[in-house]
């Protein structure tokens, strides 16, 4: 056993905060339950397509706060996406996920919502 202390997780995008919240609510379900979701810039309402895909598996999305680099210093931050502030979190992972237009078909969105749900699970896993 090492003596290495991980810090909490932090998701944070800057595209309304579907993608942290997403990120943040698969990391509940695997066991990291302080995992926090940040928005960089205005939160929008969670996207349709991670609503139904996190029910589908019986997860529900946290709430996501403000970005705020206070918390940051505290947290193991990935930014999901890109955004502006990516350079604001020098030491973030960036992991490059992205979501359909709320304009694309249903079938669309669900079908890449649920990849993103298990890649995400797949990068926390491995990190």
């Amino acid at each position: 056993m090492t003596g290495k202390t991980s810090l909490p997780l932090c998701f944070i995008d800057a595209q309304g905060g579907s993608l942290a919240r997403f990120g943040a609510a698969v990391a509940h379900a695997l066991g990291h339950a302080d995992a926090i979701a940040l928005v960089w810039g205005d939160e929008k309402p969670l996207a349709e397509d991670v609503a139904t895909v996190l029910e589908e598996v019986s997860m529900t999305a946290p709430a996501v706060m403000p970005f705020d680099n206070a918390l940051t210093s505290k947290h193991s931050c990935i930014w999901l996406g890109d955004g502006p502030g990516v350079a604001a979190v020098p030491n973030a992972q960036v992991w490059a996920f992205s979501l359909p237009s709320p304009d694309e078909p249903v079938f669309d969105r669900l079908v890449t919502a649920r990849l993103v749900r298990d890649r995400i699970a797949q990068q926390i896993r491995s990190a």
